[in-house]
């Protein structure tokens, strides 16, 4: 699978929980970053196809700053181990719609 933002990994596991923030930009894929800046963006995370957004990442804490998104994650619990993908979808001022992929964060 190929994934839009450069390889990394983000570990998660009981020790780490509440653990952020992690800063994501996206001014490199944004058409024209100035003239038509992030207007919102939400996050999602999915493991093996079934969405786990509300056990991984934190709802009241997620912030679009500029061109970049904030998130923090939590621990979802050992039942939901594994490779989580994250999917982006940025909404421009213009009304656009880009969608992201990043891979992954482990939870272990």
């Amino acid at each position: 699978m190929e994934f839009d933002f450069d390889v990394a990994e983000i570990k998660v596991n009981a020790a780490t929980d509440a653990w952020g923030p992690y800063r994501f930009s996206l001014k490199w894929a944004l058409p024209n970053p100035t003239g038509d800046p992030l207007a919102s963006c939400t996050v999602k995370s999915f493991l093996n196809g079934t969405e786990t957004t509300t056990d991984l990442i934190s709802s009241s804490s997620m912030a679009s700053i500029g061109n970049a998104v904030d998130v923090w994650f939590k621990y979802p619990g050992a039942e939901k181990t594994g490779q989580h993908i994250l999917e982006f979808t940025a909404t421009l001022v213009g009304g656009g719609v880009n969608r992201f992929g990043f891979g992954y964060v482990e939870v272990d």
